[in-house]
């Protein structure tokens, strides 16, 4: 099973996704921010740990998804991680050709976001 990292500036939101997945049987970890997903990532490496799927708010004060996207991709024992890329706000072209660039994948909050979630989950195997 997928390990997996939520990573969301609305507790409740990461709450929610927390609780469904475990649900679903996934082993997974929640972070309040940027800044705490990448310690949360680099000590899953350095534990040898790492998370194999990471859910990732854009839109977040201080460390963005934006930045965080840059440092795993940059990183080359975080590199090849799976990310799915998450915001309830409109997106631009722009925007979803950076995340496809970035080799995310992105689902937008305003659907049924923890179904499309574990739909995801479950067709990476």
């Amino acid at each position: 099973m997928k390990r997996v990292l939520v990573v969301d500036d609305e507790p409740d939101l990461v709450t929610v996704l927390v609780i469904a997945l475990q649900a679903h049987g996934y082993p997974v970890t929640g972070a309040p921010s940027g800044a705490e997903a990448l310690r949360e990532l680099r000590q899953a490496v350095d534990d040898a740990t790492p998370f194999d799927v990471l859910l990732l708010d854009i839109a977040m004060p201080g460390v963005d998804g934006w930045q965080v996207l840059r440092e795993i991709r940059a990183d080359a024992a975080m590199r090849d991680m799976r990310v799915v890329a998450v915001t309830g706000r409109a997106t631009s072209a722009e925007d979803l050709a950076r995340l496809g660039d970035a080799g995310a994948i992105f689902i937008d909050k305003r659907a049924d976001y923890v179904g499309a979630v574990l739909v995801l989950l479950e067709r990476m195997g």
